[in-house]
């Protein structure tokens, strides 16, 4: 495809399209299905790439971020979300959440390896690393029945079957179970481990040693070329034993139906890409941040889905992003990966509710000693700002232990070229701790 011929439109998350393109945007929208949408966890949320803001009367792009190439109106477009506060910080963010490096320096970026090649290579990273943990005991198999005709007997003896060969040769028929690889499993991480070669530069990304072994003995394992259907995904069982593999199961097989979109889309001149959720990668960015300095100080990470009135019609759950525990005390908190330069307008009216919520629940079993909401701030984070974003009560009353706050990672001046992760890194989990003291 002739990229001069392309129209680029270029926006960040959350953050409206030019308005010459609205006409675009809306057409856009009614493909965006076609689009895949990657997740590091199970969350099934339909996410749009962009929706329309009729408060400001104008299209906003979502919290996901990617490139899309597509047609519309016979000329071709090239539609980029980048990341609000730049790819170095997406990427800096990426290695915490995953110890992985995936651009030589945190401190540099090398703008000539794509956004779209670096999540390609996480992706291949994250694959073969829940491959070696589901290989715990090997690649699934299941037991085949077989037939034995013969003077020995393997098994059971099929009586129907040898009532004639006992009495003409002396042999009889019996029945046996031998392990055999799932042939629907190898074919389907066979297909991935392909394509991840191929296109996600799989072979550049040293392999754990169970991933290895795995792989080892995909390479040995001879099938047919016939590809997996859909209905053969929906059909794979696993057993108990190895339920480990799930996680890298689900994941091949998006690889592989994308790959399949992909190249469904270049006869229609439409480009194949991930668009990733900033929201989600925030909230995992933030866990892992906190979990490490937290431990140091005593606290452990409580994962858990609460489940409200469970035996009622109205029955729900509710999931806070990041609950840490030590003895009987907790702290709630909720990572929000929205604009936030303290204006009031700023903190969502479901937010603070949701908090609040998440905080009267764990105050029926633990003593709660702190909750809050946590954003990037796109405004500088200072002293007088922060005695305003922290209450030492639940509610602001007069009596209780509860602390509520307002806090973040200061992000104002990410885009400078001398920008200092660790350090805002540092000054964010300062104060983290001595909300809790």
């Amino acid at each position: 495809m002739d990229t001069t011929t392309i129209t680029k439109i270029e926006t960040t998350d959350c953050t409206e399209f030019p308005e010459d393109y609205d006409d675009i945007i809306h057409d856009f929208v009614t493909k965006s299905d076609q689009f895949e949408r990657f997740r590091f966890s199970e969350s099934q949320d339909d996410l749009p790439i962009a929706f329309f803001d009729y408060k400001e009367t104008n299209w906003r792009a979502g919290r996901l971020v990617g490139d899309a190439q597509f047609e519309s109106n016979g000329k071709e477009y090239l539609l980029s979300i980048n990341p609000r506060f730049g790819e170095k910080h997406l990427f800096w963010m990426l290695e915490e959440i995953f110890n992985v490096r995936l651009i030589e320096s945190k401190h540099t970026y090398d703008r000539s390896e794509s956004r779209q090649q670096l999540i390609r290579k996480l992706i291949a990273f994250l694959w073969l690393n829940l491959l070696a943990k589901g290989n715990r005991h090997g690649l699934p198999r299941i037991f085949q029945s077989k037939s034995y005709y013969g003077n020995k007997i393997r098994g059971r003896i099929n009586v129907r079957k040898s009532i004639i060969p006992v009495k003409t040769e002396q042999k009889v028929v019996s029945t046996y179970r031998q392990k055999k690889f799932d042939e629907r499993i190898i074919r389907l991480l066979k297909q991935a481990y392909e394509i991840l070669l191929s296109d996600y530069h799989l072979g550049e990304i040293v392999q754990p040693q169970n991933a290895k072994y795995a792989l080892d003995q995909l390479n040995r394992i001879k099938l047919p070329s016939r590809r997996l259907t859909d209905q053969g995904f929906k059909n794979i069982k696993v057993k108990r034993i190895y339920q480990s593999f799930k996680p890298v199961l689900n994941l091949s097989w998006d690889i592989i139906k994308n790959n399949r979109a992909g190249n469904q889309r270049e006869s229609q001149k439409q480009s194949f890409s991930y668009f990733i959720d900033m929201a989600e990668i925030w909230e995992m960015y933030l866990r892992s941040l906190l979990e490490k300095r937290l431990s140091i100080e005593g606290w452990s990470l409580l994962e858990q889905k609460v489940v409200t009135y469970s035996d009622k019609l109205f029955k729900r759950g509710l999931i806070p992003d990041i609950v840490f525990k030590k003895g009987n005390q907790v702290i709630v908190l909720d990572a929000k990966y929205k604009r936030m330069e303290f204006d009031p307008n700023d903190i969502d009216r479901s937010d603070f509710f949701q908090i609040h919520t998440y905080i009267q629940y764990y105050q029926q079993k633990y003593e709660v000693i702190a909750g809050g909401l946590l954003y990037p701030f796109s405004e500088e984070f200072n002293e007088n700002r922060q005695i305003q974003s922290l209450s030492e009560t639940l509610f602001g009353e007069s009596s209780g232990d509860t602390k509520f706050f307002i806090d973040g990672i200061d992000l104002a001046d990410c885009g400078e070229d001398d920008f200092d992760f660790d350090k805002k890194e540092k000054k964010f989990l300062d104060r983290m701790v001595r909300h809790i003291v």
